[in-house]
């Protein structure tokens, strides 16, 4: 191509001239006319233009880099320069289509892995460290194809995590090779050798990086057979329990250290980690003749998520019973108890009775909204096995009650995150196990407050409220004849009021998509006797104030747009969308002409 020498030579530029630091660079000092930041920005700028280089030259733009990096000499900005841009077009030559283009990324990689980097045969400098550590990172994928490539990448990256400033690049390029090496890290002894680095200088790991590495390690041991991947989980977990008890057992009086708060969330929040991408697959689960799961009998294996967690089920009560007043260790429980969930799935049934008496606990204590997202979590996982939507059932009233009581001592517009976890929580209950929610005596109490709840201003509890009212209308018979008709026919004319009101004033401007579909279900649910309650909310002297110019035509007309729209949901959402803008000045009345036509 006629454009290549002058795409060579611009590369040439980039790497040498434009993307290095200064010749007089030491590091950065707070006086400093520039700042990391405005460094930061042009190089992202650099990054930019080698790409384009980059997609005209395509594998031969890392030779030639490769090529400038073999004469780069002494100088340490010269080669963290050039070794930033081989990182910078990392992702461009990952996904080359034609295998020969690939071959030679893989070659060069090799090379400058095997001959410059891991020698150490580079100049000493953390930023030429952390250049290199961000060339692994961005090429992991190329190191992910060679065996003989992945362990050697590991022993240079796992030594690095214990220097500070290389703490964030060496985990990160950690969580690359282990993320798409996991072909090649299926050799028992070869994770175990990995674990045993880890856990031997992980006091020594930057806490920030501390998590990502510690999920990467889960990464890798979902490849093992069960009978080793325990074995290492455990190792891996030991020090997070083992230090739990300490704190547990150095905190004695009522008085506690916040460093022990924190390092008891610090530790909660190492255990979530070490499960979060732990996949492990057990035997699959069958449906009995009445539909329910059941799992095989012949697979007694729990989930390696599940051994640990009853491993160390005693240290988290005591933790819970010692700390449970904190809400940031109430929410490292929950966390660790959502991640469990989440990665057990069915085979984590065991949990279930454990989890949400101890959830339903805490939640007691602090009225933390993570622990309902926890129940939320439960319920959505378990709520189709026969015998925990028993419980789910059971933890309902208690956990009910105690929001009602708390919305009734601060009122809803107080605590909105809480009410923005409760309803997605019953909402879950409406999705998996319906009929406990609302055959349950706390349903027209949870309907009373959500009626309640439409007045408030903020986005999230609006949505929550919502979506779940919008599921209500959609039940199924004989759901809806045996437990909620008899509730709208007693309180609708309340509801479409508050929904009304909502509407034309109350309701923030980004929370009107959730309502639109609402009042589409309840209109096609509910027929005339609904746009009859809509009539009399909307002629009501109690209509808002900041919609009073509204004239009574253009309510007419909304009226029978409900009437004309009835099984058309897109032009319906529409009509509401015109007419709340109508109510806030921002339309005219003539929108909803087009709306007067079936």
């Amino acid at each position: 191509s006629l454009r290549q020498p002058v795409f060579s030579r611009l590369l040439e530029v980039l790497a040498t001239r434009c993307a290095p630091y200064g010749a007089e660079f030491t590091e950065w000092e707070d006086e400093a006319e520039d700042d990391p930041e405005d460094f930061n920005m042009y190089r992202r700028r650099v990054d930019d233009a080698l790409l384009n280089c980059c997609v005209c030259l395509g594998a031969d733009s890392l030779s030639l880099l490769c090529n400038l990096l073999a004469q780069a000499g002494p100088s340490w900005q010269a080669n963290e320069g050039l070794l930033y841009s081989v990182a910078a077009i990392g992702g461009e030559l990952v996904t080359l289509s034609e295998a020969s283009q690939r071959g030679v990324v893989l070659a060069n990689i090799s090379s400058l892995l095997t001959e410059y980097v891991y020698p150490g045969k580079l100049p000493s400098h953390p930023l030429v460290a952390s250049a290199s550590l961000l060339v692994i990172a961005n090429y992991a994928k190329c190191i992910g194809q060679s065996g003989s490539l992945v362990p050697q990448a590991l022993h240079y990256v796992v030594p690095a995590m214990k220097e500070s400033v290389l703490a964030e690049p060496s985990a990160r390029a950690f969580r690359e090779v282990c993320g798409k090496s996991g072909l090649h890290l299926r050799d028992p002894a070869t994770v175990e050798g990995i674990v045993d680095a880890i856990v031997a200088q992980m006091g020594q790991i930057n806490p920030k990086s501390l998590d990502t590495v510690v999920e990467s390690l889960g990464r890798i041991l979902s490849g093992l057979q069960l009978a080793r991947l325990l074995p290492l989980l455990q190792k891996l977990t030991a020090p997070f329990h083992d230090r739990l008890k300490q704190l547990c057992a150095s905190s004695t009086g009522s008085f506690v250290k916040a460093s022990h708060l924190a390092e008891a969330c610090a530790c909660l929040n190492l255990l979530a980690a070490s499960v979060r991408f732990l996949d492990f697959q057990l035997p699959p689960w069958t449906a009995d003749p009445e539909g329910q799961l059941e799992f095989q009998t012949a697979a007694s294996a729990k989930h390696p998520v599940v051994t640990m967690i009853m491993t160390v089920w005693p240290v988290i009560e005591e933790t819970a019973g010692k700390f449970g007043g904190d809400i940031q260790v109430v929410e490292a429980v929950c966390n660790l108890f959502v991640k469990a969930i989440k990665q057990s799935r069915q085979e984590g049934q065991d949990l279930v009775a454990p989890v949400v008496t101890a959830v339903v606990s805490l939640f007691r204590m602090t009225k933390a909204d993570k622990c309902l997202e926890c129940i939320s979590v439960a319920v959505e996982t378990f709520g189709g096995i026969r015998g925990a939507a028993d419980s789910f059932a059971g933890i309902l009233g208690e956990v009910s009650q105690i929001v009602f009581e708390e919305a009734g001592y601060k009122t809803p517009g107080h605590i909105p995150e809480l009410i923005s976890a409760y309803f997605d929580m019953i909402y879950r209950y409406i999705l998996f196990c319906a009929e406990r929610l609302v055959s349950h005596p706390t349903f027209p109490t949870a309907m009373q407050l959500a009626s309640a709840c439409l007045s408030l201003t903020e986005k999230e509890p609006l949505r929550a409220v919502s979506i779940f009212l919008e599921r209500v209308m959609n039940l199924q018979s004989p759901l809806w004849e045996n437990h909620a008709q008899a509730w709208i026919q007693e309180n609708g004319l309340s509801l479409l009021q508050a929904l009304i009101f909502a509407l034309a004033d109350t309701a923030p401007s980004e929370a009107l998509p959730r309502l639109g579909p609402l009042l589409f279900s309840a209109n096609a649910r509910l027929g005339a006797q609904g746009r009859e309650w809509m009539q009399h909310a909307l002629l009501s002297a109690q209509f808002p104030t900041g919609a009073a110019h509204v004239e009574a035509e253009a309510k007419e007309m909304f009226v029978k747009g409900n009437a004309n729209l009835e099984c058309n949901s897109r032009r319906y959402q529409a009509m509401v969308t015109d007419f709340a803008q109508i109510c806030r000045r921002q339309n005219t009345a003539d929108a909803l002409l087009a709306y007067q036509m079936s």
